[in-house]
């Protein structure tokens, strides 16, 4: 696959694509979200007879809005660099920014090879709202692909999830890897490396009870088919010592920061004290009249506790913040809706529910596989990312997948768009900014 048919590819992608597609195509338009439309979902269920989200992984290799020349070098819509770094890279307004990502990446700089560059009209970015991480576009002999790279504090319990040995049933990524290393390397750390073909990408991860880093190489200028699978042997673009060499480098900025800088994600307590409101903005986003919530069919066999006036079921551990958080509502009509939040212990953990038919590993995209068990709702749908570890995930249990062509189904599809976008920013970070997801996203 050359160049010229990748361009063609990506701009495509960003062309055909609805409008309104949620919070991470909100930043995908604003030159943040660079795994565009990674997100998105179009969302089935048992009765569907297929997995309950198909995955849109397309990795954009640039900054997504320098693929359309019409829009570079002051366009009212362009991404200008914020800053420079010492070596002369662009740095996004939120890298330039934060000096964690900065150190993150001059560290990443010093361990890239002399012959891999950013890609033309490429800056450094964040990997995301409330994570710790950087995304880059890269180039290594006119062969494009991706890293990001990830840093957080560091589990006691780091030996508990052996994913190479005992794999996640339902993630793809971890079961279905060709090659996965697990155990300590030569300066005792807890070290995972796992190769996919489908799609092709290599994850390798760092971690002691100080700090954690992750590395994920995207191959995305492999020859591979349309579902992301490579068509041959895999010629990767950076050898797994030179992935090792950039994940021991970013760990050492971890190291040399306190944990509770480190920390992450979402606070999950304070979500579910806010859930009043979240039920109120869904309301009012989908406009379908009052949601009523709907109790759990067997209360005694729930994996948590069931709020009646909210609906809200939660399973949040407070020391850690990890955990769930579900809902289920019914309109007048006898229309379903699901609204769930969660947030996972480990940057690489998939989190794997019912109601979604499959597991998610956001860091990196989706970790999908169907199952036969699904408690979840066929219809219009949309899941996000909050920050490494977490997600949010909206559906309308229409019966239906969504049909482009039905002004009807297009509608609903919007308004759950819009109704995603809203409670994601109703969700509260950690750290010193609890609302780092603006109005103008």
């Amino acid at each position: 696959m050359n160049q010229e048919r990748l361009r063609a590819m990506f701009e495509d992608a960003l062309t055909d694509e609805p409008t309104n597609t949620g919070l991470v195509d909100d930043d995908v338009a604003r030159g943040r979200a660079l795994r565009g439309r990674r997100m998105r979902r179009r969302v089935g269920g048992a009765g569907a007879g297929a997995a309950a989200l198909v995955a849109a992984a397309l990795v954009v290799p640039a900054s997504p809005l320098s693929l359309i020349d019409d829009e570079r070098d002051g366009s009212p819509d362009s991404v200008q660099p914020a800053a420079t770094s010492p070596g002369g890279a662009p740095l996004s307004p939120e890298v330039a920014e934060s000096p964690l990502l900065r150190e993150i990446w001059a560290a990443v700089e010093t361990e890239l090879p002399d012959d891999v560059e950013l890609v033309d009209d490429s800056y450094v970015y964040d990997s995301g709202f409330g994570a710790n991480g950087i995304y880059l576009s890269l180039e290594r002999h006119e062969r494009w692909f991706t890293l990001t790279i990830s840093v957080g504090n560091g589990r006691p319990d780091l030996e508990d999830f052996r994913p190479c040995s005992d794999a996640p049933a339902d993630s793809i990524f971890w079961s279905n890897a060709h090659t996965c290393d697990e155990g300590h390397d030569h300066a005792g750390r807890w070290r995972l490396m796992s190769e996919s073909d489908g799609p092709v990408q290599r994850l390798t991860v760092l971690e002691d009870q100080s700090a954690a880093a992750t590395v994920s190489l995207d191959q995305t200028s492999s020859d591979i088919a349309e579902d992301g699978t490579a068509l041959g042997p895999v010629e990767w673009n950076l050898s797994t010592e030179e992935t090792d060499a950039i994940a021991a480098a970013a760990w050492a900025v971890g190291e040399r920061h306190d944990p509770a800088d480190l920390t992450s994600g979402i606070d999950l307590s304070e979500a579910l004290a806010a859930w009043p409101e979240m039920q109120a903005t869904l309301e009012e986003r989908l406009d379908l009249g009052p949601l009523t919530p709907v109790a759990p069919s067997d209360e005694a066999s729930v994996e948590g506790t069931y709020d009646p006036e909210t609906g809200a079921v939660a399973d949040v551990d407070e020391q850690w913040q990890t955990g769930t958080i579900a809902a289920r509502y019914a309109t007048e009509d006898g229309i379903e809706v699901d609204v769930m939040v969660w947030q996972v212990a480990r940057m690489y953990e998939p989190f794997c529910h019912e109601r979604i038919g499959g597991c998610h590993l956001f860091s990196w995209g989706s970790d999908v596989a169907g199952q036969d068990d699904l408690d979840g709702l066929v219809g219009p749908g949309a899941s996000g990312a909050l920050g490494d570890r977490a997600g949010i995930h909206v559906v309308i249990g229409t019966g239906e997948l969504v049909d482009p062509e039905n002004p009807e189904s297009a509608e609903l599809e919007r308004k759950v768009s819009a109704a995603h976008v809203a409670l994601s920013r109703l969700v509260p970070f950690l750290g010193d900014d609890p609302s780092p997801i603006s109005e103008d996203t």
